[in-house]
């Protein structure tokens, strides 16, 4: 089951748009794949390539909706899809402590 219309929203708002990496989380991409630990919770998670490109703009401070955009750019998947499964990983990687909002 994918995420409501009202979770895309949620993440997309304009009060919930802009987040930043975590103190205490290092990342590394090789190939296709992006690893993130978590240094303070001893937990390492893995990131497909799609997701890392997330990752890596979200470090240089772009907002869902660019992030968005940017993606539309580079793959070849619809903007709903592509929008819908940005907000899914970035839920994510918030409840994993991995992401803050930004100026918290």
């Amino acid at each position: 089951m994918g995420p409501s219309s009202s979770d895309v929203a949620g993440v997309a708002s304009s009060s919930r748009n802009h987040f930043q990496h975590s103190p205490g989380v290092l990342g590394t991409s090789q190939a296709d794949t992006t690893v993130l630990l978590d240094v303070n919770g001893g937990m390492y998670y893995t990131l497909n390539e799609a997701g890392g490109r997330i990752w890596d703009l979200v470090g240089a401070g772009f907002a869902v909706p660019s992030i968005i955009n940017q993606l539309q750019e580079e793959y070849d998947v619809a903007p709903e899809t592509l929008a819908a499964d940005t907000a899914v990983l970035i839920d994510r990687l918030l409840k994993a402590k991995l992401l803050r909002t930004a100026g918290r």
